[in-house]
């Protein structure tokens, strides 16, 4: 919202596709899985996201479903 609680434009884009986006439709099962390390980085997200970047988008460009798991913790 502005200052003066009008709606920006982009609040209307979340208005617009609120109800599609959170209707409950089946998920799709990943077909693969992209493994991130947390303990790797103190980036939080964006150093996640910096993990499998690549393999992400080249998934979703392949037209697969990649998920995302964690590594097992070492000792």
């Amino acid at each position: 919202l502005n200052p003066d609680r009008s709606w920006r434009e982009l609040t209307h884009v979340i208005h617009r596709w609120r109800e599609p986006m959170t209707k409950p439709r089946p998920l799709p099962r990943p077909d693969l899985w992209l493994t991130i390390d947390r303990a790797a980085t103190c980036r939080g997200l964006p150093g996640i996201y910096e993990q499998v970047r690549d393999a992400f988008w080249k998934a979703i460009d392949e037209g697969r479903f990649p998920g995302i798991r964690e590594a097992p913790a070492t000792p």
